[in-house]
């Protein structure tokens, strides 16, 4: 089975790649503005604290105990410092994230799946002025965060030791974020249902990022089903990252497969879409 899975998802790499377009192919001035700030602008440096906590969890050996959601049966019975590695986000990876929530200027954010903060303290780094609203059923992964955040002297950002659809039933009604981030229970109907409750909602900005799309056909099948939306504005696919932008400003519908320009430097835009 991890053979087949693993030659499903080169097919769909190869197929993405020979699809996708660069930032230099793009002529709307609201997306080309967003991946500008993705691709063109600096990483902001690394705080010394986020180095010393991923080492400091790198060391730690206490079991995980418990499984939340598809994707996490790989992290149960393994210690911390294998989960880092794991399923924890690169700071690369966090600091694309962060780019794009700091390009759509955002000021109240909730991240679905906190896992051990490395992403949620990203997030708050990149945008120091907004609230940073992160959700994890795990107790114990919660609890390793938490500790990091307070180090940090981070004082913007809000935790919930909660299954998502119950976060998503109760507390969601006194937040109004413009940007969702949703990186836990990859499965295609636990996806969709954490959508549908966004979506009934009727948050007129925002700024929806699925991770992970690609993880399954199950996850492929839920974002192409989102990313078909007629309500969304601008709809991204950055390969393992899937964005949904509702803009009332934006009266054109955007939908695009995107690359770095690094890695597709002589696109001429014949297979791109």
């Amino acid at each position: 089975m991890k053979l087949k899975k693993l030659l499903w998802q080169i097919r769909e790499a190869l197929r993405f790649y020979f699809q996708a377009s660069t930032i230099y192919n793009i002529h709307s001035p609201l997306l080309f503005s967003i991946l500008k700030s993705v691709y063109l602008s600096d990483d902001l440096p690394q705080a010394e604290l986020q180095k010393n906590f991923r080492n400091a969890l790198n060391q730690d050996n206490e079991l995980v105990s418990e499984e939340v959601g598809a994707g996490s049966s790989s992290l149960s019975k393994n210690t911390i410092a294998k989960a880092i590695k794991l399923s924890s986000s690169s700071y690369r990876k966090s600091s694309f994230i962060a780019k794009i929530a700091q390009a759509v200027q955002s000021k109240t954010i909730i991240e679905l799946g906190t896992n051990l903060g490395m992403t949620t303290t990203t997030l708050s780094y990149y945008n120091p002025f907004a609230n940073v609203h992160t959700v994890e059923a795990n107790d114990q992964l919660l609890r390793k965060a938490k500790a990091f955040f307070i180090n940090s002297g981070i004082d913007k950002i809000h935790t919930y030791n909660k299954y998502f659809q119950d976060f998503l039933n109760t507390d969601f009604g006194n937040i109004y974020p413009d940007f969702i981030l949703i990186d836990g229970d990859h499965s295609y109907q636990s996806t969709m249902d954490y959508f549908k409750l966004i979506k009934q909602k009727r948050i007129a900005q925002l700024c929806l990022v699925f991770d992970d799309i690609r993880w399954s056909k199950g996850m492929l099948m839920a974002w192409n089903k989102i990313s078909s939306d007629t309500d969304a504005s601008v709809v991204v696919d950055f390969h393992n990252l899937g964005v949904v932008l509702y803009s009332p400003n934006s009266r054109n519908q955007i939908r695009c497969k995107i690359i770095s320009h690094r890695l597709k430097p002589f696109n001429l835009g014949l297979f791109a879409k």
